[in-house]
């Protein structure tokens, strides 16, 4: 399956249901591996799913998001971390994903360095209740 975002093509990177293998080293389970230029990759290792996000998160790239966030939501592997460090722009589309998640998981989103834009609308919209804000990486993976 290929999805077109900005005229480039993705293709989403199917691997293991839960992502990790003996070794406990991360995997992408959802999106373009390290060095591509989506908007969402989901990456998994033994006791954490992170969800990479990068660059302009608007309606052009919503179904991308939702199917990384579904993906998340389908593994079932929490907490969740959210690395927002990369995000240059968010509209309600992609913040309503984030909100989805939020609510589907058992513990609290952690999300990762929100750029200022980021940080004002989860404060705007209250979702800042339900979501911690991490300032330093609470353990590196790929970005």
């Amino acid at each position: 399956m290929r999805n077109h975002h900005f005229g480039r093509e993705h293709t989403p990177t199917p691997q293991s249901a839960a992502g990790f293998g003996e070794d406990d080293q991360p995997r992408t389970v959802w999106g373009n591996d390290v060095g591509g230029d989506g908007p969402a990759r989901l990456v998994v290792s033994a006791g954490q799913t992170r969800l990479v996000l990068s660059g302009e998160l608007d309606t052009s790239c919503a179904a991308e998001l939702a199917a990384a966030v579904n993906k998340a939501v389908e593994i079932g592997q929490f907490p969740v971390q959210v690395d927002a460090r990369r995000v240059t722009f968010m509209d309600s589309s992609a913040l309503s994903m984030l909100a989805y998640l939020a609510h589907r998981t058992d513990s609290r989103l952690a999300m990762i360095q929100p750029p200022d834009l980021v940080r004002s609308l989860l404060e705007v919209t209250s979702i800042d209740e339900v979501v911690d804000i991490v300032e330093h990486d609470p353990r590196a993976l790929p970005r």
